[in-house]
């Protein structure tokens, strides 16, 4: 579990930036996480990384509290199975490697 203290942080960066940040930086994104501001804590479950990477805070327009929403831009929280490519290899059955 990582614990991170929001206090630590620029008050414009949202739990959401601050766990795209970390996965980028190598931690596990199923890595559970616990968001605090100084000795409480934010919110009643912990979640893992991969959650908050996924998310994004929207501003109130009607009145409402503000909201985490689905994150819109481009981020993965795992590298695709198989990378796109321009060569393609041959498999060759070459007795002369096997003997």
């Amino acid at each position: 579990m990582i614990t991170i203290d929001l206090n630590n942080y620029d008050e414009s960066k949202t739990c959401g930036d601050i766990a795209r940040e970390l996965i980028i930086t190598g931690s596990d994104p199923s890595t559970i996480v616990r968001f605090m501001r100084g000795s409480t804590k934010v919110f009643k479950n912990d979640s893992p990384l991969n959650y908050w990477a996924g998310t994004a805070v929207q501003e109130s327009t009607n009145g409402e509290k503000m909201k985490h929403v689905p994150y819109r831009g481009n981020f993965q929280t795992r590298r695709p199975t198989e990378q796109p490519h321009t060569v393609g290899l041959m498999a060759r059955d070459d007795s002369t490697y096997l003997k």
